[in-house]
């Protein structure tokens, strides 16, 4: 689902945990979600877009990429933010392989939807090795990737 600026109003009144992109780049990036079953074709995301999706599961993977063809390349700069939901508990990570296709810019990675207490600590840094956690009793957070903010 893509949505504009608004997707944030529209997320907090949903009742399912969502991961979200924002780009706030001057270019378009790439989107590519990959779990245990299926990878999907690069998706464009334009400058000044949005795109939420519902959050599901264990061994979600998140690639963000300045070009269409280097999330399949084994030498294309990558973004990955990894997740799952497992016992009421948000999981997540930030890492890059091949090197930052954001190294020129910057990006910030956060949760919302609960108590600020049960949250966790948000990412503006690659973090490798480094997992996060959140509370999600009601399963109703938001895990929003925000891009150049």
């Amino acid at each position: 689902m893509r949505f504009t600026a608004t997707f944030l109003a529209l997320a907090a009144t949903t009742s399912a945990t969502l991961q979200a992109v924002q780009n706030q780049c001057h270019e378009s990036v790439w989107l590519t979600f990959a779990n245990a079953t299926k990878t999907t074709a690069p998706e464009e995301l334009s400058s000044g877009e949005a795109y939420v999706t519902n959050l599901n599961g264990t061994g979600n993977s998140l690639g963000v990429t300045k070009n269409e063809g280097d999330y399949q390349s084994t030498d294309g700069y990558k973004l990955i933010l990894g997740s799952s939901l497992a016992d009421a508990l948000l999981y997540w990570t930030i890492t890059r392989v091949n090197g930052d296709p954001f190294a020129k810019e910057s990006f910030s990675c956060n949760v919302t939807g609960a108590d600020p207490a049960t949250l966790g600590q948000n990412a503006t840094t690659y973090e490798p090795g480094l997992v996060k956690v959140a509370q999600d009793p009601q399963d109703n957070l938001t895990l929003t990737l925000w891009l150049c903010p």
